[in-house]
């Protein structure tokens, strides 16, 4: 394991640094990491689970360690310096699942932040959280807020401020809401990353811009904020599937679920004028070869991700046509426009299709079977949503 290389620093308690008509207040004592970041992958939903992956609580790949270990061998060998795991890393949020993703970044030679997420903190009291993941994020961040489990970490050219988007203003677990103290915690690192013309990444787990993020109440406030201080891009999870999303001059990625169709993981590529990011596939096949596997759905692993993903969203349609009076021709279609969407919505290619899907002969027939349930809307709002960018984009950075 790499050892993180960074020089403490303190901040003076009377230090004020004068920044046009506002000063900013002296920030927590903390660490400034002594390397500058050029290659950031970011991780999300992966639910790891211990035990009988048929008692989960949320959906789960029957390969789900593996495709962890896959995404996390090949960041590993990809010149990567930042990993940052956004949100439901384990799925029940037990402590044996936490020890188990912690044995597993023990073996990397990468800097890695964690983000709480709401499955994480199920079984898992905060303090134990902190603690647990001191060597990823905690124990050397720059600052870190005592409302919340918010913190910052600062490189040379990139501060990540993690958004604990978890709790609510009594510090529990439920209904996201940010204390005022945490609020004031959030605009005195950015404006300390202002004064030291630091590029800023924001990560948390609940997604602020998309309108499928309903439970977060005051995403519009934090928005603004973000906004005032030109923070470029807002990284997030707990959607379950890739999506790119704008607020001013905000941008939004919504990672997908690594460890769902299509087993995928972002990337964050930077130098002093450009941002870039992109989505990676995890080469599950290739890991099972090289660890010598032989289970034949690991070695034709994206065959089988393809069958199975297809199969899932004919059981979506099916049990919503329980009890409605549809043929089985009108079932059919229903179910290919339901995985066709779905597939190009994963794939990041639903922008390239929206005729293709608004127009598909099964439209109508899924839109009766799925009435009075939140599928019925869900189409409408996601060929809306649908944007290019989810292939790829970049973000000019100001100098």
């Amino acid at each position: 394991m790499k050892q993180n290389i960074y020089t403490k620093i303190m901040i003076s308690s009377v230090c004020i640094f004068s920044l046009s008509c506002t000063s900013v207040q002296p920030v927590s004592s903390g660490y400034v990491h002594d390397k500058a970041i050029h290659k950031i992958s970011v991780l999300s939903d992966t639910h790891l689970q211990t035990g009988n992956l048929s008692d989960g609580i949320s959906y789960i790949n029957a390969w789900n360690h593996e495709i962890i270990e896959a995404a996390l061998d090949q960041i590993d060998a990809d010149d990567t310096d930042l990993l940052i795991l956004c949100g439901d890393n384990t799925n029940s949020g037990k402590k044996e699942e936490h020890e188990e993703l912690i044995s597993l970044l023990k073996e990397m030679d990468v800097d890695v932040i964690v983000v709480p997420g709401n499955h994480d903190l199920g079984m898992t009291e905060t303090d134990d959280f902190e603690k647990m993941y001191r060597m990823y994020g905690y124990g050397t961040a720059f600052s870190k807020d005592t409302a919340s489990l918010s913190y910052c970490t600062v490189y040379d050219n990139v501060m990540i401020v993690v958004l604990d988007t978890n709790q609510d203003a009594n510090g529990k677990t439920g209904i996201p809401e940010f204390t005022e103290q945490t609020f004031d915690w959030l605009e005195q690192q950015l404006q300390y990353a202002q004064h030291e013309n630091l590029t800023v990444i924001c990560a948390g787990h609940y997604p602020l811009i998309t309108r499928q993020s309903g439970e977060f109440t005051q995403k519009k406030r934090i928005m603004r904020l973000l906004n005032q201080y030109e923070v470029p891009l807002y990284v997030c999870g707990h959607l379950h599937y890739h999506a790119v999303n704008d607020n001013g001059n905000l941008k939004e990625v919504v990672v997908s679920q690594t460890t769902s169709y299509p087993v995928s993981y972002s990337t964050i590529e930077m130098n002093e004028e450009v941002m870039g990011v992109s989505s990676v596939a995890v080469d599950v096949e290739s890991w099972a070869k090289n660890n010598g596997r032989k289970e034949t759905e690991l070695l034709n692993f994206n065959s089988y991700l393809q069958t199975q993903f297809a199969r899932k969203c004919e059981d979506v349609v099916s049990v919503l046509a329980e009890g409605k009076e549809i043929s089985q021709a009108d079932l059919l279609l229903a179910q290919d426009l339901f995985y066709k969407a779905m597939k190009y919505r994963s794939d990041g290619t639903l922008h390239a299709h929206r005729e293709e899907i608004r127009n598909h002969n099964g439209y109508s027939a899924f839109q009766i079977i799925s009435e009075g349930t939140i599928w019925n809307t869900w189409i409408p709002l996601v060929l809306v949503e649908a944007d290019p960018d989810t292939e790829g984009f970049s973000i000019e950075l100001k100098p």
